[in-house]
């Protein structure tokens, strides 16, 4: 009996053992792929400033890296939410993430010490503990064309949308310098002993020198035409340089300015294809910010039911933005009292979110985009905990 038993059981081992060795095999080849599933961290935040280059920003804001591990660093869960507090830090702690995409940057005004004084220090030294990046693209991915502004825009419905305040200039491509200068009727002694002064003066070492046409005071082509850049921290130097050589009355200074982007901007305004009231934009606005409330205030003379062709938007905090728009309707997240004030005196209604709400609900759909631009390389999951701090009640 106990011999037919072994054999029983030899034989149900027999059967289980391929069973076992392919689940192991399996396991292996999911624990092999899930290692893989990694980026290098440069790499990483080269391609997220692909999608909307840190230079778009708005010169107040702090965009890009803001907290950098030391290096060798791979990014393998990217987690995004719209604030970095300590709870949403906590759970990207727990989600074992290697990387934070806040929409807000943590780091915003200077900090003078990193302690447990303030949540924003204990946020920023927990993350270092961690080993956590933390990466801001803020305004820069407000401004971009197909960024976040016009996606804010579509939430009154279908319509024309574009750039009412085109003020998104690349500096990405710009040369460093500011100002053009060309100076003029330099005899070519002059012209070489100035250019020597502008490089051991000035630090300016690039300088076109260039035969002058002929003049009636100067019939031979004696005379040299000098052209070069200068950031306008030099300027004052550079124009004291030339002055000692009597060469101020032939200079002509050009302040060099970057051109404006096409398609992107702080603001959008959407002209609808077909008029709606007033009632069915708040609910196809709440529908689109993922939101069972809004605050309304009506222009003078309107209404619920007063009907709008034109709506100016800007997430965040919109009133410096949204004050000259040319609409019906503005949609942000916070204003001033008395700017509502202002605004509805001219006939404008007013629909604001909150000022995380009109950002919050763009982060699904950022998450495609970079699930795109990073390749399925890296895991990029969704804050839950992250919320805007006003709740009505």
């Amino acid at each position: 009996m106990r011999r037919a038993f072994i054999r029983i059981y030899r034989s149900y081992c027999m059967q289980l053992r391929p069973n076992l060795i392919n689940n192991y095999s399996s396991e292996q080849r999911l624990s092999t792929s899930t290692s893989s599933m990694n980026m290098n961290l440069q790499e990483c935040v080269n391609r997220l400033n692909k999608l909307a280059s840190p230079s778009l920003a708005e010169s107040w804001d702090n965009v890009g890296l803001l907290v950098e591990p030391t290096p060798p660093h791979t990014v393998s869960t990217l987690f995004m939410t719209n604030d970095l507090t300590e709870d949403v830090l906590e759970e990207a702690i727990l989600r074992k993430s290697s990387m934070i995409l806040s929409y807000h940057p943590p780091i915003f005004g200077a900090l003078k010490r990193l302690t447990m004084a303030s949540f924003k220090e204990r946020i920023i030294v927990k993350a270092i503990e961690n080993r956590i990046a933390v990466y801001s693209p803020h305004t820069a991915y407000d401004v971009v064309k197909d960024g976040l502004t016009d996606w804010l825009a579509a939430a009154p419905g279908s319509g024309d949308i574009e750039v009412f305040t085109a003020t998104a200039k690349s500096r990405e491509h710009c040369a460093a310098e500011d100002n053009h200068v060309d100076v003029r009727e330099l005899d070519s002694s002059v012209a070489v002993k100035l250019k020597q002064d502008l490089a051991s003066k000035c630090n300016i070492q690039t300088v076109q020198l260039y035969n002058q046409a002929a003049t009636k005071q100067k019939p031979t082509s004696e005379l040299l035409s000098m052209s070069f850049a200068c950031q306008s921290a030099s300027l004052a130097s550079v124009v004291d340089v030339i002055s000692q050589y009597n060469a101020s009355k032939t200079t002509q200074i050009t302040q060099l300015e970057k051109a404006a982007i096409p398609g992107a901007g702080m603001g959008r305004i959407n002209t609808l294809h077909a008029n709606r009231s007033t009632h069915d934009i708040i609910n196809s606005t709440k529908k689109h910010l993922g939101v069972d409330f809004l605050s309304v205030a009506y222009g003078r003379g309107k209404n619920s039911e007063s009907m709008v062709k034109k709506v100016a938007v800007c997430a965040g905090s919109g009133s410096s933005v949204l004050m000259s728009a040319p609409a019906d309707l503005y949609i942000t997240g916070e204003m001033s009292h008395h700017d509502i004030l202002e605004i509805n005196s001219q006939g404008i209604s007013v629909i604001l979110s909150n000022h995380s709400n009109s950002e919050r609900a763009y982060l699904k759909i950022l998450k495609k985009k970079l699930e795109m631009i990073l390749e399925g390389k890296v895991d990029i999951i969704i804050s839950k905990v992250d919320s805007d701090p006003l709740v009505t009640v």
